[in-house]
């Protein structure tokens, strides 16, 4: 197993809000130091700056502007545009360490809505499910082993190969390669999250390999949100801005 590479994840962190905000601000606090008046103006900025992306409708808009590469599969795949799509694949997410309704390790939200959607789509065309997705922290057990466990157990649906061995999305379609060549398939619809799927998709093409995108878990505003109140700060308005700006970082890295 390959060590972890922790540039990445510091940098996403430090680019993304809160942690952008912080070092904008620690940045202020050290020029008041020395001339009050840019120190003044950098610290206003970064308050600005965090009551701006904590907005709920800012966080739909930044997440928005990335689903619209991405698409649900079509009601009835395989017809409408006469793919040749021979199997699912379902990348992983992360996990809920320890959890104790389930005595150990389970798939996270996010996760779980990906399994969920390939359930679904498996339904309705009959194809095989692969699941991705390693242990980055040398877990005892492979993302792809517990999503795998959640398919058949929770879904009642069946799991034609695991890949368990990828960190990221990008050794994701790495080694999801391998394993497509040995079975023979050479096209396959590709579950994730529709804020992901830019980066899924070009990290698989990058691999010669032919998806087609279908994805879930859009974002969409409540009502709550499409009143006044997607115009207050909240932790899921930062939730949602953090995110796209992750993802954004993660493409152009």
């Amino acid at each position: 197993m390959e060590s972890t590479s922790w540039l990445p994840i510091i940098l996403g962190s430090l680019l993304a809000p809160p942690g952008i905000i912080i070092v904008i601000a620690l940045v202020g606090f050290f020029l008041q130091l020395k001339r009050s008046m840019a120190g003044a103006a950098i610290l206003t900025f970064s308050i600005v700056l965090l009551v701006g992306l904590s907005l709920p409708i800012t966080g739909h808009q930044f997440l928005s502007s990335l689903e619209s590469y991405a698409r649900a599969a079509e009601s009835e795949p395989g017809r409408e545009n006469k793919s040749t799509a021979q199997a699912i694949i379902v990348l992983g997410a992360g996990r809920i360490a320890d959890a104790p309704e389930y005595q150990g390790d389970t798939v996270n939200a996010l996760t779980l809505e990906r399994l969920r959607y390939a359930a679904q789509l498996q339904r309705k065309t009959g194809l095989p499910i692969i699941v991705s997705g390693g242990s980055p922290y040398q877990e005892r057990s492979s993302e792809a082993e517990l999503m795998r466990q959640v398919l058949v157990d929770d879904f009642h649906a069946e799991v034609k190969l695991m890949e368990d061995k990828s960190r990221n999305t990008l050794e994701n379609a790495r080694y999801c390669r391998d394993l497509l060549q040995e079975a023979g398939i050479r096209q396959a619809y590709l579950v994730t999250q529709a804020w992901h799927m830019r980066r899924a998709v070009w990290s698989f093409q990058s691999y010669g390999i032919d998806v087609i995108p279908a994805a879930t878990g859009f974002s969409t505003l409540s009502r709550e949100n499409s009143s006044f109140i997607g115009y207050l700060p909240s932790a899921s308005g930062m939730r949602m801005t953090g995110l796209a700006i992750r993802e954004r970082v993660g493409y152009f890295w």
